[in-house]
């Protein structure tokens, strides 16, 4: 008989993780909640003029952070007993031009410390 491997308390763990320690770090201009809520080496992954844009996540938030009108949404595109996909959608306030990102964060769940962020692949829509 199939038997259900993740309670929904995890899945609300991981949104709730998202939400304090990447979203509001970044549309509050926190960077002491990334570095509470990411591993220490977590990097952020994307194209920037055709070359591979890799620095440290904390750095990254650091520079872009503040943003109070910024929307999210955050879906969990899949879950196990130690790792998250997540998909996490920005829009820039009520601009008609739809200008925003879309990034997938992975989550590692560590025996002391549980959920950290430990890497960031990203779309941005600037056009």
């Amino acid at each position: 008989m199939p038997y259900k491997t993740i309670s929904t308390a995890e899945h609300d763990a991981v949104v709730a993780h998202v939400q304090r320690f990447y979203i509001d770090a970044i549309t509050k201009n926190k960077p002491e909640l990334l570095a509470q809520g990411a591993h220490q080496d977590a990097r952020i992954q994307g194209l920037g003029l055709d070359e591979l844009f890799a620095p440290f996540l904390s750095e990254n938030v650091t520079k872009s952070g503040g943003h109070a009108d910024w929307r999210s949404r955050i879906d969990i595109l899949g879950i196990t007993p130690t790792t998250a996909a997540v998909r996490v959608e920005f829009d820039w306030g009520d601009k008609p031009d739809l200008k925003g990102y879309t990034d997938f964060l992975s989550l590692v769940k560590f025996d002391e410390g549980g959920w950290k962020i430990v890497n960031k692949v990203f779309q941005a829509y600037l056009e």
